[in-house]
C-alpha cells in the first residue's frame, strides 16, 4: 500500500512538473477567409526546435495548443484547397520572473482559397511565415513583430497587383 501511494505521488509530481513548463496557451479558431468557421478537415502541424513536426487533425475550427518556454515553434495551419498559414512564435527569452503562469492568447486563424488557376508567386508567399510573435519585455506578454508582418503585406499587394 505504501508503495502505491509513492508511486501515485511521484506520477503525480511529475504531471505538475511536466506541466509548469507550458509557457503560452493558445485558443483559436479556424475560419475561412469570409469570418465562418471552417467545418472541413483541418490539419495543424507543430514543429518544436529541430524535433520532427506533430500533426493534429481537427474538424469543426476549434484548437488549443500548449507551448513551452525556452523553445521556438512553427505552427502550420493547413486545409483542403486552401494555403498553408504558417506561425513562427519564439518562447526562448521569457525571464524567469516572468514566468510565474502562462501567457494566453486567442487566435483566429484564416485559411484561403486557392485560385483556380495557379500563381505561383502567390504560392511561395503563402509558403513562408506568415506571422512571427515574441516574447516583449516592455509589455509582457506575446507579441507579432509588426514590421515583419508589414513588410508581408507589402508584398503580397505587389504580387496580386494592389
Amino acid at each position: 500500500m505504501r508503495t502505491l501511494i509513492v508511486a501515485i505521488l511521484l506520477l503525480l509530481s511529475g504531471v505538475v512538473f511536466a506541466q509548469s513548463n507550458v509557457g503560452l496557451m493558445i485558443e483559436g479558431e479556424i475560419t475561412n477567409e469570409d469570418g465562418k468557421r471552417y467545418k472541413d478537415a483541418a490539419r495543424i502541424i507543430l514543429k518544436k526546435d529541430t524535433l520532427a513536426p506533430d500533426t493534429m487533425k481537427i474538424k469543426g475550427g476549434g484548437f488549443t495548443l500548449g507551448l513551452d518556454y525556452d523553445s521556438k515553434y512553427t505552427i502550420t495551419f493547413d486545409g483542403d484547397n486552401k494555403y498553408p498559414k504558417k506561425i513562427f512564435i519564439d518562447m526562448t527569452a521569457i525571464p524567469n520572473e516572468n514566468r510565474t503562469s502562462p501567457f494566453e492568447m486567442n487566435m483566429d486563424v484564416a485559411l484561403i482559397t486557392k485560385p483556380l488557376i495557379p500563381n505561383q508567386q502567390l504560392e511561395d508567399w503563402h509558403n513562408t511565415v506568415s506571422q512571427k510573435l515574441y516574447y516583449s519585455i516592455v509589455d509582457d506578454a506575446i507579441v507579432q513583430d509588426i514590421i515583419y508582418s508589414s513588410e508581408r503585406e507589402r508584398l503580397r499587394a505587389q504580387i496580386v497587383g494592389e
